[in-house]
């Protein structure tokens, strides 16, 4: 009896392992999905409004997820005296809030963080554009990824459990 319990709970040990790996890759697409939707936003603000920018990353920072909380710790950072400048405050945030991010995203948007408040509106808001789309391009790469890995990284749980439990009989 104790060996079926035993059995059942490395299976579901190993799927659960799985099953977060799946999350992951979900967590990453939800994350390029709100981050594009917030640069779309701030390049509409830039451009017709002339929003400025704490504003407009305080109010962004009351969105759901973890484009919300990104913007959060800029406006925080922005706020704070130890990051005084922009560009310090988004690539302090950046680097902290969104580890979920590949390499090549972060630098489009360390890139996109040395623009803002540099520049002039025009140009603001060609940078965001130009971000926007890489986040995009990004964000259905990631949406393929959870679909094609998602159901790898399940087959394989459900076969390391497997396989675990047959070598421990």
């Amino acid at each position: 009896m104790r060996s079926i319990v035993g059995a059942v709970m490395v299976l579901a040990g190993a799927v659960g392992l799985a099953w977060r790996g799946v999350a992951r890759l979900g967590e990453r697409a939800e994350l390029l999905r709100g981050l594009q939707g917030a640069l779309a936003y701030l390049e509409e603000e830039i451009s017709f409004r002339f929003t400025p920018l704490p504003r407009l990353f305080e109010h962004l920072s009351g969105r759901r997820g973890r484009a919300g909380t990104f913007f959060g710790a800029v406006f925080a950072a922005m706020e704070d005296e130890k990051h005084p400048t922009m560009r310090e405050s988004w690539s302090k945030a950046v680097e902290r809030e969104l580890p979920l991010l590949r390499e090549e995203e972060r630098q489009t948007l360390e890139e996109l963080g040395e623009v803002l408040g540099q520049y002039d509106a025009e140009t603001q808001a060609k940078a965001l554009h130009v971000a926007g789309e890489r986040l995009a391009a990004a964000y259905l790469a990631a949406r393929e990824d959870r679909q094609r890995l998602g159901k790898v990284y399940l087959a394989l749980g459900v076969a390391g459990g497997a396989v675990t439990v047959l070598a421990l009989i």
